[in-house]
């Protein structure tokens, strides 16, 4: 797993490049099975115009870099996925894995 393999590089937040080259940390609770974004979300949701309901896809560059890849806006309330905080099924356990 994604979060198995690459743990060690993650200090207590992730560095977020946005697209004009500033950094955005977000604190993540490093749960396999939930994670969540703990502190930063307001900002970034701020900057990238996301809605409330929005899968967010991110790319690792390495030494603790991440960027939004893209997101897709969620309709309807059963599309948001399980670990979601948003989630109507948040005690559902389901495994995945991030390719690299």
């Amino acid at each position: 797993m994604f979060v198995e393999r690459f743990s060690n590089d993650f200090k207590e937040h992730w560095n977020i490049i946005k697209e004009d080259g500033t950094i955005q940390k977000v604190y993540l609770n490093k749960n396999y099975y939930n994670p969540t974004l703990t502190y930063g979300w307001f900002a970034l949701q701020t900057y990238y115009t996301f809605l409330d309901n929005v899968e967010v896809k991110f790319s690792y560059n390495g030494l603790n870099l991440f960027k939004v890849t893209s997101f897709n806006e969620l309709f309807c309330p059963t599309e948001i996925a399980i670990f979601h905080s948003r989630s109507l099924m948040p005690t559902e356990v389901k495994y995945f894995d991030i390719q690299l």
